[in-house]
């Protein structure tokens, strides 16, 4: 009797490391950009969380009966810390402190940056009635 042997051929073996190949390298460039990716989505997620901290302090300035009609001198207490106010929203320099993470960005003078041209600058409003608003740059992200 004779046995028979069972297997893939060489032929078999290179053309499906050949179709690996192909797959791979078309998914490659896919992944290789995650890094900008992920640096955009933390401008997104700073903006929404300092919208957020200007919206409450809003409100928390409401609530206390500060002057939101004034461009300057007024104050709320938030979490036990004076928070200037530029028409009842927290003014620029005050803005960072009510965040409790900024995804590693560094802030000053009202911008959080991650790196060159990958910053998110707070707007503060320009007068009674308006909202801040932000400016981002993410080019070089």
């Amino acid at each position: 009797m004779k046995a028979r042997q069972a297997g893939f051929t060489l032929i078999e073996l290179i053309v499906v490391i050949v179709i690996l190949g192909i797959l791979a390298a078309t998914a490659l460039p896919k992944f290789t950009d995650l890094g900008s990716d992920a640096r955009k989505s933390v401008l997104d997620s700073v903006q929404g969380a300092a919208l957020s901290a200007a919206n409450m302090a809003y409100a928390k300035a409401l609530v206390a009966g500060a002057d939101v009609t004034a461009a300057s001198g007024a104050t709320a207490t938030i979490n036990s810390v004076s928070v200037a106010l530029v028409y009842g929203y927290p003014a620029a320099a005050a803005i960072h402190g009510l965040l409790q993470d900024a995804g590693g960005a560094t802030f000053a003078a009202g911008t959080w940056t991650l790196k060159t041209n990958c910053t998110l600058t707070y707007v503060v409003p320009t007068a009674a009635g308006s909202t801040p608003t932000f400016t981002r740059v993410d080019t070089g992200c």
